[in-house]
C-alpha cells in the first residue's frame, strides 16, 4: 500500500492532515506556523485487511472551524474538537461497517449536502448544491421566486470529495453569465443573454477547466489565482431564509420538470 498525505487547511494556521504511513493512519491536528502536531487520533492499524487508498480519504472541517474530521471509504471515522482538545473515533474492519458517532461529533459537517450562492445586482442569484449525490448550477430570480436555469456539473462519483470551500460563484461583469468554479478552474457556466450552458463534466480534480475564451471572458479570473482558504460559514436570519428560498425553488423547478416529462 503507498504512503500518503491528505491535508486541509483550516482556520488560522491550522491544518488538519491525515497521513498513511506504512498501512496505518491517524488524522492529526497541526499548527503550520509552529510546525507541530497538537493532537493525534488513530484511525485503523496495519490489521485492516481492505486496504485503503488516497482516493478513499477526504479530510473535512465543521463549517464553523471547531472541528476537523476524516471520511474513509465514504463512512466519517474519526473526530477532532479544537475547542476542547477532544477527539472520537469509528471502529473501521471493513467497508461495510458503519461509523456510530453521537450527533454533536458530526454537527457542523458537510455530510448531506450544501448551497454556495451570490447576487448579481439585478435581482439575480447564482447558487450551486450539493445534494450528495449530484452538483448542478443554478439562477434564481428574486422577483419571481423561481430557478430560470439549471445546469449539472457532476454526478457524484466515489471518492470525488467536493466540499463548500472548494466552491465559487461567478457573475460576469455584465450580469449576462454565471459560472462555478471548483479548485480554482471554471467548471460550469450559464450564459443567461445567449441561453446556453457549457460544462466539462467533473470527474476528478484532474478534470480540465474551462478555458475558452468566448466562454470565460466578462469573468474577473484573478481570485482563481488566489490561494482558496477555509472560510467559516456564517448565519443570520437574512442568510438563513434565502437558503430557504433558494432549496423551495430548487424543489418547485423539478417538480415543474418532472410534470413536464410526464406529459410531453
Amino acid at each position: 500500500m503507498p504512503d500518503f498525505l491528505v491535508d486541509s487547511p483550516g482556520p488560522g494556521y491550522l491544518s488538519a492532515v491525515f497521513e498513511d504511513e506504512g498501512g496505518t493512519g491517524y488524522l492529526y491536528l497541526y499548527d503550520r506556523r509552529a510546525e507541530r502536531i497538537l493532537l493525534d487520533l488513530p484511525i485503523y492499524g496495519e490489521s485492516f485487511s481492505a486496504g485503503v487508498d488516497e482516493r478513499d480519504v477526504t479530510v473535512v472541517w465543521s463549517s464553523d472551524g471547531t472541528k476537523c474530521g476524516v471520511s474513509v471509504l465514504r463512512k466519517m471515522r474519526g473526530v477532532i474538537d479544537v475547542t476542547n482538545n477532544s477527539k472520537a473515533r469509528a471502529s473501521i474492519e471493513s467497508e461495510g461497517v458503519d461509523a456510530r458517532f453521537a450527533d454533536p461529533w458530526l454537527e457542523g459537517f458537510d455530510l448531506s449536502g450544501f448551497v454556495v450562492y451570490d447576487y448579481y445586482d439585478n435581482g439575480l442569484v447564482g447558487f450551486f448544491e450539493d445534494d450528495v449525490d449530484t452538483g448542478y448550477l443554478y439562477v434564481y430570480d428574486t422577483a419571481t421566486k423561481s430557478v430560470v436555469k439549471d445546469l449539472q456539473v457532476y454526478t457524484r462519483v466515489p471518492h470525488l470529495g467536493v466540499l463548500r470551500n472548494d466552491i465559487e460563484i461567478l457573475w460576469s461583469g455584465d450580469g449576462e453569465k454565471c459560472a462555478v468554479a471548483i479548485w480554482g478552474g471554471i467548471r460550469g457556466i450559464i450564459d443567461l443573454r445567449r441561453d446556453l450552458e457549457g460544462r466539462i463534466l467533473l470527474e476528478s480534480q484532474d478534470t480540465p477547466s474551462i478555458v475558452d475564451p468566448d466562454w470565460i471572458s466578462g469573468f474577473d479570473l484573478g481570485s482563481l489565482e488566489a490561494t482558496r482558504v477555509w472560510a467559516p460559514v456564517t448565519s443570520d436570519g437574512q442568510r438563513d431564509a434565502l437558503l430557504r428560498d433558494l432549496r423551495d425553488a430548487r424543489k418547485r423547478y423539478w417538480k415543474g420538470k418532472s410534470g413536464e416529462n410526464e406529459t410531453g
